[in-house]
């Protein structure tokens, strides 16, 4: 396990640009309230279309019947190229991205919603749910076979107030993703509960053969030592 894992399932990722990127899969709650709220979009857009072509007879039918299908066969694919997500994504701030972090392709997109039937066999998505469960990463089998995974969108962290209390120096020298852990554990431990925080703590010191009588104030005065805060 990495350092980074260790944050909430966090995974690093190296471009051949040198670039790093994190990322958090999304669970199978947080997918299945986007699919959710994606299936009432669908539903209001396609009773408001049967509503005004109820009055056109059996023209309006014929209609219909090609709106159903856009619905069924087009609403991801349409919304996940433009945007990388579609509105209950969004909403649920997840993004489809490439397994390598980076934007997903038009053919990668329509292969994952093409697949999208085969995940509901037998009944209910049981087969992509198993997938899922089993999948680190949370993947369907349509994530795996177009090489894709669905992740929470990246969000600016403002850094924290200085607290006057970094160190002056930093005990060891830590791997530039060993450093990013610590940074990310100091950036969001504010936000987290005094057990979730002891938690972390100790799981990242133990990966990073730290030893300290309090955890989690080191790890934050070795993260705004490391985001440049003078003690």
């Amino acid at each position: 396990m990495t350092p980074s894992s260790i944050i909430d399932n966090k995974i690093g990722i190296q471009l051949p640009e040198g670039v790093s990127l994190t990322l958090v899969p999304a669970g199978i709650a947080a997918r299945t309230a986007a699919f959710i709220i994606d299936f009432l979009y669908r539903t209001l857009l396609f009773l408001a279309a049967a509503l005004v072509l109820s009055q056109v007879g059996q023209a309006g039918e014929g209609i219909l019947l090609v709106i159903l299908f856009i619905l069924n066969w087009c609403y991801y694919i349409f919304f996940e190229y433009r945007n990388g997500a579609s509105p209950g994504k969004r909403k649920m701030n997840l993004k489809v991205v490439a397994d390598n972090g980076l934007p997903a392709g038009f053919s990668a997109i329509v292969l994952r919603n093409l697949l999208r039937p085969v995940d509901m066999l037998p009944l209910g998505y049981a087969l992509g749910l198993v997938s899922m469960v089993l999948s680190q990463n949370f993947k369907r089998l349509g994530d795996w076979a177009a090489g894709t995974m669905v992740v929470y969108q990246q969000q600016l962290q403002p850094l924290p107030t200085a607290t006057g209390q970094a160190l002056t120096q930093a005990p060891q020298p830590l791997a530039s993703s060993e450093q990013a852990a610590v940074l990310d554990f100091w950036l969001r431990h504010g936000s987290l509960s005094e057990q979730r925080q002891q938690e972390l703590a100790e799981l990242l010191t133990s990966a990073l053969d730290i030893e300290t009588d309090n955890n989690v104030a080191y790890l934050c005065a070795l993260g705004a030592y490391y985001a440049g805060e003078k003690a």
